[in-house]
């Protein structure tokens, strides 16, 4: 009998400790929005990463500040984006467009990432289109601020 005296609240301490083990974990949380402005001759690449409800956002749009109009040709997304490693997959029929001094694309392919261990520190950016015929590629990497 004394033995059960003994293992009996030991094992309830396991189990209560098992149930409430996950919670205890460090939640990885984007501790604030991340606006990347990254320029390229006379391209501007803006990247916006924030918080939408639990998963992460990420917003893309292209800024053209050369003087004549100009046409661009991608494939879709306009700019990919990884997390943890370089994963880049471009996909889908060419999208042209042509842009006037100042004028800013924002393509309506918004990414909405969940995020784990594996992928939540480091995040790839890879833009690669033509313009006029020529070839634009403008690529991104840098930590990102989790708590």
């Amino acid at each position: 009998m004394r033995k059960w005296l003994l293992i009996f609240p030991g094992l309830t301490l396991i189990f209560i400790g098992w149930l409430y083990f996950p919670f205890l974990e460090e939640e990885r949380d984007l501790q604030e929005e991340r606006y990347i402005k990254k320029e390229s001759g006379e391209f501007v690449l803006h990247v916006k990463i924030g918080r939408k409800e639990d998963k992460i956002e990420v917003l893309r749009s292209l800024q053209y500040l050369g003087k004549e109009s100009i046409e661009i040709e991608h494939r879709t997304p306009l700019a990919s984006v990884s997390f943890g490693h370089r994963n880049h997959d471009f996909t889908g029929s060419p999208v042209h467009r042509r842009l006037n001094s100042g004028d800013i694309y924002l393509p309506k392919t918004d990414a909405i990432f969940s995020l784990n261990e594996e992928n939540a520190c480091k995040v790839y950016i890879h833009a690669e289109f033509t313009a006029d015929g020529e070839e634009v590629v403008i690529d991104h990497a840098e930590e990102l601020p989790f708590h």
